[in-house]
């Protein structure tokens, strides 16, 4: 008989402790849901690579040219230590920072960001085009030396080995609408100047050949 009581305030003690343990589990703070991978509530869905979230959903002030662009442009911002990057070079430069070459022109900037102060992070970051004025604004890169730099570069030689110099190309509707320096210039993306420069002239001139009216004659 005393071993049915013995039995009987075991199996108790045991309910009473898995009660206790699941009412203190209960009280334990809930994970926040926009919380992704690494556990810093940053989300992982992102369709150009970049890690976003910079605002932990949290609410913030609305966005100004001193606002902090590693928030959510990481992979830019990371760019800058990154010798295989043209922008690691730029970097180095003193008084350069991100708006130098992205100014808030005509308030483009500004209406990018119309939702940087929202609860919601963002999953698709926009690229960019710096308009050649910023290269070749005061203080930075003159036509004349970079014509001069390249003048006697190999690159841009096509099947015909016609050479041109690829920042002097003749000047015609097609190359005054499309080509800016960040066409061949990628800053952010380990991609040589050789091959994207390459790329974008055989783009167009598809018989790698540059003469014009030889594939399309008038």
């Amino acid at each position: 008989m005393k071993t049915k009581k013995k039995k009987i305030l075991l199996v108790a003690a045991l309910v009473l402790m898995v009660m206790t343990l699941l009412a203190i589990a209960g009280c334990q703070p809930k994970a926040s849901p926009n919380t992704g991978a690494g556990g810093n509530g940053e989300s992982s869905n992102n369709s150009n690579g970049d890690q976003t979230g910079g605002n932990n959903g949290m609410v913030l002030p609305d966005w100004t040219i001193n606002s902090d662009c590693t928030a959510c442009h990481k992979t830019e911002v990371a760019s800058a230590t990154n010798s295989d990057c043209a922008y690691s070079v730029h970097a180095k430069e003193p008084n350069v920072n991100c708006v130098t070459c992205h100014p808030d022109t005509g308030g483009v900037l500004t209406t990018a960001h119309k939702d940087y102060g929202s609860a919601a992070d963002p999953t698709r970051l926009k690229a960019s085009n710096i308009p050649n004025e910023t290269c070749l604004a005061s203080g930075c890169h003159t036509l004349d030396d970079i014509i001069a730099a390249t003048a006697n570069s190999q690159v841009l030689k096509d099947a015909n080995d016609l050479v041109v110099n690829p920042h002097d190309l003749a000047s015609n509707a097609d190359h005054d609408k499309n080509w800016i320096c960040s066409t061949c210039h990628k800053q952010h993306q380990p991609n040589s100047v050789e091959s994207t420069s390459y790329a974008f002239c055989t783009g167009c001139h598809h018989d790698d050949v540059w003469e014009c009216n030889t594939c399309h004659p008038n």
